[in-house]
C-alpha cells in the first residue's frame, strides 16, 4: 500500500441503522455520506506515509472524527486499509467542549443541502 491508498470505511448494518435514525431523512443521508466519503480522506491527510506489508497490531488505536454541522463525534480504528466505526455520540454542549481531545478530526460536509438541486 502506498500513501494515496483509499480507505474503505466499514459501519455494522446496525449502527448505520442508529446513525440514521438520529437525523431527519434527508440530514441522515447527508451524514452518512460526510462519513463515508470524509472520513477516508481526512484520515489519510493526517496519517502520513503507510508502511508496506504491515500486520495488524497488537493494540489499536481508536480516533475520533467531528461532524461539526451536527455535533456529533465518531470513533472508529484503523485496520490495514479499513476504518472501522465502533460507535458514535453527540457533542456535550458546543463543538468547543470537544475541543481538548487529542485525536479529533473535523470531517468535511460533503452533502451540503444548501447547493442540491431541487
Amino acid at each position: 500500500m502506498t500513501a494515496t491508498a483509499q480507505y474503505k470505511v466499514l459501519m455494522h448494518s446496525d449502527l448505520v441503522d442508529q446513525f440514521d435514525h438520529c437525523f431527519s431523512p434527508f440530514d441522515g443521508i447527508s451524514a452518512i455520506d460526510d462519513l463515508f466519503l470524509g472520513l477516508p480522506q481526512v484520515h489519510s491527510s493526517r496519517k502520513g506515509k503507510r508502511r508496506e506489508g504491515r500486520t495488524v497490531p497488537k493494540t489499536l488505536k481508536t480516533y475520533r472524527a467531528r461532524l461539526n454541522w451536527c455535533g456529533m463525534v465518531v470513533l472508529y480504528v484503523e485496520v490495514r486499509d479499513e476504518l472501522h466505526v465502533l460507535d458514535f455520540g453527540f457533542i456535550e454542549g458546543s463543538p468547543a467542549a470537544d475541543a481538548g481531545q487529542e485525536n479529533g478530526v473535523i470531517l468535511p460536509r460533503i452533502h451540503d443541502p444548501a447547493r442540491s438541486e431541487p
